[in-house]
Order: C-alpha cells, then structure tokens, then sequence
C-alpha cells in the first residue's frame, strides 16, 4: 500500500506542476498558487504521525489521497468544479465521510471508542460539524484576500455556502447511522475496516 501511496503523491506532483507551467509563463501568480498548493497537503499524514497526533495507517493515507486526488487535483486544478456539474456537491458529500473516519479514528485512538455509541456520535458530528464551518471560513478569508468567489457569493448569495455545509454535514448523519448499525448488530462493516 505504501507503494501505491507514492505512486499517487507522484502523479499529483506531475499534474499540479503540468499545469503550473502556463500560469508562470503567464505570470498568474494566484493560479500558480492554486496548482501547487496540493503539494504541501500530500505531506499531512507524515507530519501528522511525526508529531503523534493521531496514527495515519497506509490505508487512511491512501484514502486521503484519493480524496485529495478528486478533491484539489481533479477539481482545483484540472477545474472539474466548473466543468463537471455537481461536483464541488459530490466533493463535499465525500469531505463528511473523509471527516467521519477521522473522527473515528480520533476516538479509537484516544481511548474513547468503547464510552458508549451515543458518546461517539455526538462527537462524529461535533467534529464534520467544525471542519465543514472551517472549511468554508477558509473559503470566506481567500475570497476575500484575492478578491475572488470560491463560494459563489457573487452568483448565489449564500446558497453555495449552505448546500456545501449541509451535504458534509448529511453524508456524516449516514456514516453515523451505519456506524450504529455496526455497533448494535456487532457487525463487521465498512467501517470497523477503515478505522481497525
């Protein structure tokens, strides 16, 4: 797995850095910016065991990838946020999972797993509920300090803002509830895989 996660962390250096090259060519300072800020992220989960914080397993790092993949990469820098429609939606669908698992992970982690189920949820959701609002304050900040619209304000008013915090927020209500089902039958699911 390890393999396949440099694998990936290389193929996203060589695109961001692909399309990096017209804008400085072009002296496009902020798009630059844009394309090559993925490379900092694929460095997260290293720092984040370095610094032992939480334990990223080869698992959780190739699941971070993809989402980086699909989330900057595909979206960002390639534009599939305004070429393919939905896809900032399905994005941030997948950023409540992504949030979900890390949550779980927190939880095991810490010695707080095994509280009780309702214990748990509160804090799944505590946790997307937070990075959901943070993300979209970070979005609020750079549209402010590059005088841009990541969040649509200029075409939507607030909508975009809401149905981004609203679909995170919805895909963790679903993890929650697999996760109580997990729990209830003691069955062996999709998530006791992803945070074991």
């Amino acid at each position: 797995m390890r393999i396949l996660n440099n694998f990936i962390k290389i193929i996203i250096v060589i695109i961001s850095l692909y399309y990096s090259i017209p804008l400085l060519e072009n002296n496009n300072i902020y798009g630059v910016l844009i394309k090559l800020s993925i490379i900092p992220f694929l460095f997260i989960p290293k720092i984040v065991n370095k610094l032992k914080i939480i334990k990223i397993s080869n698992n959780i790092e190739f699941i971070y990838l993809v989402f980086l993949f699909f989330a900057h990469l595909l979206g960002s820098i390639v534009d599939f946020y305004h070429q393919v429609p939905n896809y900032d939606t399905w994005m941030h669908f997948l950023s409540g999972f992504m949030v979900s698992i890390l949550a779980t992970i927190i939880l095991k982690q810490q010695g707080l797993y095994n509280k009780s189920i309702f214990f748990n949820i509160l804090f799944i959701l505590g946790i997307s509920c937070i990075v959901a609002c943070f993300w979209e304050f970070m979005e609020f900040t750079g549209d402010n300090l590059f005088n841009k619209d990541a969040q649509n304000v200029l075409t939507t008013g607030v909508y975009d803002t809401m149905k981004d915090m609203i679909v995170a927020i919805l895909s963790t209500i679903l993890y929650c509830l697999s996760y109580w089902f997990e729990q209830k039958t003691n069955q062996k699911g999709i998530i006791y895989w992803l945070v074991k």
